[in-house]
């Protein structure tokens, strides 16, 4: 009887320890593959002590969930404290403990190819013991943590031009490790991602690829409720960097002259003072997390979702989710966004930070109903595009194509 091939998803998050749709992703491919014939294992690290597990298997999946020694846990980074935060990094480079770590699990489950999801925070300096192993691996650029240790290159309220000493360091470190493997392809799910990395780190050497995150999102599960009122959502992190202030503020205009309701979804370190500011007024409705079942009911009963970000997202999963659904998306012309919104015909482009292009754009919409409903009739006709069978493929050819690329050496 022939052996199941083994493959082990790397990701520093995975669930239960959640924070956006990369863990999602990691989560979904593990169940693909194993709905497959693969056997899956996974290495990711544990938010406490009571979580640490060795091949526990989960879901079909076997599971090694360690806590790092570090200042913080992953999962807690967006409330560290900014001191611990050079300590933590460095830890994350060098630390010999996330060798031993990485080192064990192969050891144990001798995965013949390595899906490397989420590495930091588990630590980029096991990148050499996956080198030494030999086996096939598939790196998932969700950010531009390769050329940017806050993973954005965004700083101060605007994108950097040029890399800090401290990320062009991080970054010669991590493609000085990239040249130790004998086969490893990258990919991403925009290939905006791809390009931007490209100026900073020399991702194009190797085989790349811009293919969507496999995600699987619900469909709603309760019937519609029409309304008289134009209902727009917003789904994301209540950050400066989202652009989700903007949003309010033109939405809020408008509502003075129109019907009009918001609905914000989403947590972040501005949902206190957006709430404070906002939660009062008739026309919004300012939700806090919520689960994605409740989110795509949201997506159903509203007419546009907005994605007003001034920093170059990668590909909002938010928006894929909205093309399933039939949603019209009206996004900002920057990063990966226009890679999913068709301008024009599935949706609209407007310019970052302008505010009055913002206005403009949704009181075209308020006053002209039937372009949204154009708009959704052709994003039925292009619902195949997202489906998770058609990335699920691209994604099969592309790890193929990376494990039949020559080996230079022999490993043991």
């Amino acid at each position: 009887m022939t052996a199941k091939p083994r493959l082990l998803i790397v990701s520093s998050l995975f669930p239960p320890n959640i924070i956006g749709g990369a863990e999602r992703s990691a989560c979904n491919i593990g169940q693909m593959h194993l709905s497959n014939g693969h056997e899956v294992g996974v290495l990711t690290t544990a938010a406490n002590k009571e979580q640490e597990c060795d091949g526990k298997v989960e879901d079909g999946l076997k599971v090694w969930r360690q806590l790092m020694p570090r200042p913080y846990q992953m999962m807690d980074f967006l409330q560290a404290s900014k001191w611990k935060k050079p300590l933590w990094h460095a830890q994350d480079h060098f630390d010999p403990r996330n060798r031993s770590f990485v080192r064990k699990v192969l050891d144990q489950f001798k995965p013949d190819w390595v899906n490397v999801n989420f590495i930091q925070g588990i630590g980029y300096n096991a990148l050499q013991d996956l080198a030494e192993y030999g086996a096939p691996v598939v790196f998932h650029l969700h950010d531009l943590g390769l050329a940017c240790i806050r993973m954005s290159m965004f700083s101060g309220g605007k994108n950097c031009e040029k890399q800090c000493s401290a990320c062009a360091a991080s970054s010669k470190y991590k493609a000085d490790l990239f040249k130790k493997f004998d086969r490893v392809g990258f990919s991403s799910p925009s290939q905006a991602n791809i390009d931007t990395l490209a100026k900073f780190f020399p991702v194009k050497i190797y085989p790349n690829i811009a293919v969507l995150n496999p995600n699987k999102y619900p469909a709603p599960n309760q019937p519609s409720t029409p309304s008289k009122k134009f209902r727009i959502i917003y789904v994301g992190r209540v950050h400066e960097t989202k652009g989700v202030d903007l949003a309010l503020e033109v939405i809020q205009k408008l509502a003075g002259l129109y019907e009009v309701e918001f609905n914000v979804i989403g947590g972040g370190p501005i949902l206190d003072e957006v709430r404070a500011k906002y939660g009062s007024q008739e026309w919004c409705h300012i939700h806090g997390f919520l689960s994605q079942q409740e989110i795509a009911n949201f997506m159903q009963d509203s007419e546009v979702m907005v994605v007003p970000s001034i920093w170059a997202e990668n590909s909002p999963g938010v928006v894929v989710h909205a093309n399933q659904l039939g949603l019209p998306t009206i996004g900002s012309r920057k990063g990966g966004i226009p890679e999913l919104v068709a301008d024009g015909e599935t949706g609209l482009l407007v310019e970052p930070g302008n505010r009055a292009a913002w206005y403009d754009a949704l009181e075209n919409l308020i006053k002209n109903r039937e372009i949204v409903d154009r708009w959704k009739a052709e994003l039925a006709k292009r619902a195949e595009d997202y489906g998770i069978s058609k990335i699920y493929g691209q994604s099969i050819q592309f790890y193929e194509k990376v494990r039949d690329m020559p080996v230079r050496r022999q490993h043991g």
